[in-house]
């Protein structure tokens, strides 16, 4: 009753094997088991845009299944249905993470738990999206104390990942000298503490090996390096080639793969994660900033850096990447030292926003890949260090979170123009944000100057 239209496997799980019934592969396989047995039939939904679905299930403990399906160099996953059947290790629940993947980086999630019945089969499904609409109302925002954290040092890095297949995204922490402290933030609790050797900032997380494990990218002092987080165990994977110097990373690039997109003083160009050759050569202005989305809407991810020279674009296509003169608005010539994608109207294409040595900026996507001036009056900020975006509120528009040098987090709505919220936050080391609690909404995690973690939610 396995029948989802991704390249198949059988797996046991909990003594038990899940059968399979393929469409659109040719393929076919045995059911294993006994008629009447208590099973959860997960029905997966909303992949369209990935080149490769994970499917992870835990029993709140570990994990006891993992797959990808699809690929990027075959074709995308389709929408189908996954049946576990109950078995000695687990009888009561299931809980059922559906990662939608391009190019290693996430671009949608559902996370659901399915409780398996007296007897037959019960139905649990999983729309993969980018956001959640909150059951609560939308209104201010509060830090919530999470742990101190007091083995990193000053100088920590912040981001944030479900690197254990949970359900529920963890805080990572990277100390100045390659100390990696994954926190359990639901939990109130740091779960793992790793020496990595790795010291930097963790740039982008995401899964570049396929083994639906969320992997920390770190931009590291001797280039990029790939922190592996699998069976609690860390692996750091030498630094990838020709990536000396870079000061910005991100994933979501695929050409002929998964690559990652890095900039530095020497320009920008795609790297493949692992192997000394295949980098693509971008653009030679130096940059400070990169990041991937889709903004023509065909699939195909495009490549945004920032540097003194202003902001540039590289549609992909067929036949490569093309940079794009007119694709940003002419403000965005001043937006050199930040960029973060979001979409700021809930329309679901990627908006862009940046920031300056002085101001913030927004462009929204008109849907072809043209993007337009939405500053409004403009917002002064002087001295951006850290610019992330989220669904805050949960009205699937995206906030954006700004960090100054001095500490200050401001957060700002993006829908038709920038306007600034009442809340800020004083003392702030860094932020990222992420879904903690894993009910499909976000939050930020904030981490303190003084090494307290806190969680900011509704």
């Amino acid at each position: 009753m396995h029948r989802l239209a991704f390249t198949p496997a059988l797996s046991a799980l909990a003594g038990h094997v899940l059968a399979t019934s393929v469409l659109g592969f040719a393929a076919s396989a045995a059911l294993v088991g006994c008629a009447g047995e208590r099973a959860v039939m997960v029905e997966v939904s909303g992949t369209a845009g990935a080149d490769r679905l994970c499917l992870i299930a835990s029993d709140g403990a570990r994990v006891v299944f993992s797959r990808a399906y699809g690929d990027e160099l075959v074709g995308a996953p389709a929408d189908g249905t996954l049946t576990f059947v109950a078995g000695s290790e687990v009888d009561s629940a299931v809980i059922v993470t559906a990662l939608a993947l391009r190019a290693g980086a996430v671009i949608g999630s559902a996370t659901g738990t399915g409780s398996f019945g007296e007897a037959g089969t019960t139905t649990l499904p999983l729309a993969v999206s980018r956001c959640r609409r909150r059951s609560v109302s939308a209104g201010a925002v509060v830090a919530r104390p999470v742990v101190a954290i007091e083995a990193v040092g000053p100088g920590a890095r912040l981001a944030a990942g479900d690197v254990d297949g949970d359900g529920r995204d963890e805080a990572l922490i990277l100390g100045v000298g390659g100390t990696l402290v994954t926190v359990d933030v639901e939990r109130a609790r740091a779960i793992a503490n790793a020496a990595t050797g790795a010291g930097g900032r963790i740039s982008d997380v995401g899964d570049l090996d396929g083994d639906c494990s969320l992997d920390p990218v770190v931009v590291a002092a001797d280039g990029v390096r790939v922190l592996h987080t699998a069976d609690d165990a860390v692996i750091v994977d030498p630094a990838v080639n020709g990536t000396a110097g870079t000061v910005d990373a991100a994933l979501g690039a695929a050409s002929g793969g998964p690559r990652i997109a890095v900039c530095g003083p020497a320009g920008v160009s795609l790297v493949v994660p692992r192997g000394a050759t295949g980098a693509i050569t971008l653009g030679t202005d130096p940059a400070q900033a990169v990041v991937v989305a889709d903004l023509t809407g065909d699939r195909r991810a495009e490549v945004i850096a920032a540097g003194p020279g202003g902001v540039f674009v590289w549609i992909a296509s067929d036949a490569g990447f093309v940079r794009a003169a007119d694709a940003l608005p002419p403000s965005f010539a001043a937006a050199t030292t930040l960029l973060v994608v979001l979409d700021g109207d809930g329309d679901g294409t990627p908006d862009l926003a940046g920031a300056g040595t002085d101001a913030l900026h927004l462009a929204l996507n008109r849907g072809d890949g043209l993007l337009e001036d939405r500053s409004g009056a403009g917002v002064s900020f002087a001295g951006a260090v850290v610019i992330v975006a989220l669904d805050l509120d949960g009205d699937c528009r995206d906030e954006l979170a700004v960090l100054g040098s001095d500490g200050v987090l401001a957060l700002y709505t993006a829908n038709g123009a920038l306007a600034a919220r009442a809340e800020a936050f004083a003392d702030v080391a860094d932020v990222a944000p992420g879904d903690f609690d894993g009910d499909g909404a976000r939050e930020l995690v904030v981490l303190g100057r003084d090494g307290q973690l806190s969680v900011v939610r509704p």
